[in-house]
């Protein structure tokens, strides 16, 4: 008797199980061990518990045997497990397996030879024949060998070249080609792979009404053998009641000899039977690892699909966050357009009272010549033009203005430095005061006393100097120092206009005539050399430098080395260093003759620095002096 525990299988039961076992696909869940297939003559509780159907009825019916049949009949029975379904078998035989999906077909191979390939090289080898033969043909060999050698140069490049061309061409034509070819193979591999992906519902409808097929294949094939098994149920009872009828017949040798021969067919019956079982179960098997695999598939690409969809929904949030900044960055620039317009109406409104008092400046002039209408009609355009022009240079003057106000606002703050220079200078020139009044008091304070005696005795000669006049008598240093500090000093020159460039320089000090009222103290006539140094201090401060912020240390290192290379490169060594000051001593040198002439017997007596350094004094400011002074002069 054979049982097949394959009920999962059927139709019914697999539309049952459908939506339990694989959701994705609704297909049961077929395990191997769910295919068993017993061949024994007893039968066991499973086989009492599944229902039975019309064809089994009939095989029960036909396969049981009668008494006589039981003791005659040879015992026969044979077993397929789990493992015999396991077992995988050859692929062989094409009847028993099912045809393959389309996508499971071999791609072709590509083949080694190229048409292309072949019709390049033809070419090019025809090219470099052609011109070979040809130059020797025509000029020979002798007389291309003694040609010069750019001309044999070029005749190579003309064979050669083209040559190369071609065949690097027909190259390129059978690699595009091949591209070309497998650009289409990977188009259609991308898209049979694409396709379950737009539409899965389809591909697991497809795949479920497949593996439906299948299922009622196998049982087709499962009832094939039923038949086959009541077919040999029949035979054996046949042959039954034929041996009875021979063992009446024939001789015990003759009946063993026809149960050898029915035992043999029986093996074969039963060994054929087990081929196609195991066929079967392998079959069955694969169905259902093909599903397994289907199934992962489809999840792997779901997954797929889940991440490709959160990878837009982030790209969709950075894209709205920028979207959000580009707004913010536009809602800024809308209000610096709107303070922009502003502004423009604010300047919009001056220009219009400027155009009101020209207009107003128009009526005048219109009703000053209501006697010449005509002609004033005829100059409104003129007018029209001339207030346009006006408009204009009112705006270019305010560009200057602007401008101006630039240069006056660096003038000034360069001016207020040098007055700081200059305050700091006049400190330390009222400390060297104050040092040498506290030396002299006692000159001074005799000199005082002659200066009031001479103010009673000479009162004509204090009416001629009323304007720097002395309030009383001083008795002490302190005293006269205060009431000079608080004489009047000269008005500064103001700064106005375009030619303010020219007044930017500090004023020069202005030397008042004193007389005999300014003379504190009379002090010792100088030595010539004393007085042209000081000259020259005195000039270099007058063009407005400062010549302790003349050079730095290095700069006068650099000027040193220079200066072994001759006057000329001391002097651009200097200009180098310190041009903006060499600069304005040279402008007041072409301002003041007097200075220039200074300057001049200053530069002729360079050893004065020498002279000074070697007595200990401040030789560095006299080498600075005279380095300024050197440049200026050129």
């Amino acid at each position: 008797m054979v049982h097949l525990d394959d009920a999962k299988t059927r139709d019914a039961g697999s539309e049952e199980s459908a939506s339990t076992d694989f959701p994705e696909f609704g297909m049961p869940d077929i395990n191997e061990s769910d295919l068993e297939i017993n061949f024994s003559d007893d039968a066991d509780s499973s086989e009492a518990e599944r229902p039975q159907s019309e064809s089994d009825v009939l095989y029960e019916a036909a396969s049981t045997p009668s008494p006589k049949e039981e003791e005659c009949a040879p015992e026969i029975s044979f077993e397929m497990n789990e493992t015999d379904v396991v077992r995988e078998i050859s692929l062989a035989d094409a009847a028993e397996q099912p045809t393959q999906p389309a996508t499971q077909t071999r791609a072709r191979k590509p083949s080694a030879f190229s048409w292309t390939a072949f019709m390049g090289a033809t070419a090019a080898l025809g090219w470099l024949a052609a011109a070979i033969a040809v130059p020797v043909s025509y000029f020979g060999v002798e007389a291309l060998a003694a040609m010069h050698p750019a001309m044999q140069a070029g005749l190579a490049a003309i064979a050669f070249g083209p040559t190369l061309l071609i065949w690097l061409g027909a190259a390129a034509v059978g690699e595009a080609a091949k591209a070309r070819a497998l650009a289409a193979e990977l188009a259609k591999i991308a898209r049979d792979a694409l396709v379950p992906m737009h539409n899965p519902a389809d591909a697991a409808k497809r795949a479920t009404l497949d593996v439906t097929g299948e299922i009622a294949t196998l049982n087709k094939a499962v009832d094939t053998a039923f038949t086959r098994l009541q077919a040999l149920n029949s035979a054996a009872a046949k042959h039954a009641r034929l041996f009875e009828e021979t063992m009446a017949k024939v001789n015990a040798g003759a009946i063993s000899e026809s149960l050898k021969a029915e035992r043999a067919a029986f093996a074969e019956l039963n060994s054929d039977l087990k081929g196609q079982t195991e066929t079967l179960a392998h079959t069955i098997g694969r169905q259902v690892r093909l599903m397994r695999e289907a199934s992962k598939l489809v999840k792997t690409e779901l997954g797929d699909a889940e991440e490709a969809l959160e990878t837009h929904l982030n790209s969709f949030r950075a894209t709205a966050s920028v979207i959000s900044e580009g707004t913010a960055e536009l809602n800024a620039a809308a209000q610096t357009a709107n303070a922009a317009s502003g502004r423009l109406d604010e300047t919009i409104g001056s220009a219009l009272t400027t155009l009101a008092e020209a207009t107003k400046l128009t009526d005048a002039a219109r009703q000053s010549t209501q006697d010449a209408v005509h002609a004033a009609n005829s100059t409104a355009n003129a007018v029209r033009e001339t207030t346009q022009r006006a408009i204009s240079d009112a705006k270019r003057v305010a560009d200057l203005i602007r401008e101006e106000t630039v240069a006056m606002q660096q003038a000034a703050a360069s001016t207020l430095e040098t007055l700081r220079q200059a305050a700091e200078a006049a400190r330390l020139s009222a400390e060297d005061a104050q040092a040498a009044a506290d030396k002299h008091a006692g000159a001074i304070e005799k000199r005082l006393t002659a200066l009031a005696a001479t103010a009673k005795a000479s009162p004509e000669r204090s009416r001629k100097e009323a304007a720097p006049k002395i309030e009383g008598e001083a008795w002490s240093l302190h005293e006269a120092a205060a009431r000079i500090a608080q004489a009047p000093a000269p008005a500064p020159k103001r700064v106005s206009g375009l030619s303010g460039w020219n007044n930017v320089l500090p004023p020069k000090p202005v030397y008042e005539e004193r007389g005999a009222a300014g003379e504190l103290v009379t002090f010792e006539p100088a030595a010539a050399d004393q007085k042209l140094v000081q000259h020259a201090f005195d000039l270099i401060a007058d063009a407005g430098v400062l010549i302790e912020n003349a050079f730095v240390a290095r700069d006068l290192d650099a000027i040193a080395h220079a200066s072994r290379q001759g006057a000329a490169a001391r002097r651009r060594a200097v200009n180098d260093a310190a041009g903006i000051a060499v600069t304005r001593v040279a402008r007041f040198l072409r301002r003041d003759p007097a200075a220039r002439e200074t300057a001049i017997a200053f530069r002729a007596r360079p050893d004065l620095a020498k002279a000074d350094r070697a007595q200990g004094g401040k030789s560095t400011h006299l080498v600075r002096a005279y380095l300024l002074i050197d440049a200026a002069l050129g």
